[in-house]
Formats: structure tokens, C-alpha cells, sequence
């Protein structure tokens, strides 16, 4: 194969420089992975803690809204004491019915989190100015990571107040001015 101790010196050169290049890309690619896992459990809380926000806004806003269609089907006026004339029990069924179809809807933008599904006790109160509703996430919320081992739980309590002056925007905009 070779003629001669210059030509099997050569190929002893190429064939360890080739060997320690490998060697080197591959000590490359395992420091990748290295660098990857550390911190992974500390990003998956930032993002189940992002996604506990997301969810308790979601929460509120779908309140806002349930509240004011429901406050608009039951004839309620615009202006001051808007809500005068809104009778609770009845705003509580048609409330609730609404706040379901929105809970039912939430769905993560996150693909590597699962959000436990959305259920809720209520706590109303209404006056002349203005509507309270206080939410309760009955369990808990859990958030669990598809990646890792990892599951983050919170409080689901949110307040949403639609006053006078929302209520009459909403009415104009169909919409909330955030």
C-alpha cells in the first residue's frame, strides 16, 4: 500500500489531525448539551410562572366580558348607575354560561406546558356603579411541563370590576381599552 516510511508518515499525520478534529467537534457538541441543561428547570418555572399570568388575565378579561354581554341582555343602561336595574340571580346564570364557554376555550400558546382545565366558583356583587366578580379556581391551577418533571400550581383567585365608565365604552366599542 505504501512505498515507502515517508508516505506511511504522512498518512499517520492526516489520520491523527482527522481523529483530533473529531475529537474536538465532539467535545463541542457535548458542551451544547451541557450548557442546555443547566438552567432548564429554572427556565420551565419562568415560563409556568408566565403562563399562571396568562391565564389569570385570560381569567379576568373573559369575566370583563361575560359581565358586560350579560349586563347588555339584561337591558342595563349606560351612563351613572348603570346597573340599577340588573337583577343578581339572574345575572348570575347568564354570567356563569358564558364564563364556561370562554374557560373551555383557553387553550396554552406554550406547546412544551399543559394547563390543568379552567373551573371556577363566583362571588358577586352588584351595585348601582358597579359589578364585582370575585374568582376562584376550584382545584387550584396546575401548570405541568411536557419536558421535564416539573409542576407549577397557583392560587386562581381574580377580581374583575366593570364599572359605569367601562360598561358604557364596551357598549360604544364592543371591546376594552387595556
Amino acid at each position: 500500500m505504501f512505498k515507502s516510511k515517508k508516505g506511511i508518515f504522512a498518512f499517520a499525520v492526516v489520520l491523527v489531525i482527522m481523529i483530533a478534529f473529531g475529537a474536538i467537534l465532539v467535545g463541542i457538541g457535548s458542551q451544547k448539551k451541557v450548557y442546555a441543561e443547566i438552567g432548564g428547570k429554572q427556565i420551565n418555572m419562568l415560563n409556568a410562572y408566565s403562563e399562571a399570568e396568562k391565564t389569570h388575565e385570560y381569567v379576568k378579561f373573559s369575566a370583563l366580558h361575560s359581565a358586560a354581554i350579560t349586563a347588555q341582555e339584561l337591558n342595563a343602561k349606560t351612563g351613572t348607575k348603570c346597573f340599577s336595574n340588573v337583577n343578581k340571580a339572574t345575572f348570575q346564570n347568564k354570567f356563569k354560561d358564558k364564563m364556561d364557554l370562554y374557560l373551555q376555550n383557553y387553550k396554552s400558546t406554550n406547546i412544551d406546558l399543559n394547563v390543568s382545565e379552567l373551573n371556577y366558583n363566583y362571588e358577586y356583587s352588584i351595585k348601582p356603579d358597579k359589578i364585582t366578580i370575585d374568582c376562584f379556581a376550584q382545584p387550584n391551577i396546575t401548570i405541568k411541563s411536557r419536558k421535564i418533571d416539573f409542576t407549577y400550581s397557583t392560587q386562581g383567585y381574580v377580581k374583575a370590576e366593570l364599572t359605569c365608565e367601562d360598561y358604557t365604552n364596551y357598549a360604544k366599542t364592543k371591546s376594552f381599552v387595556v
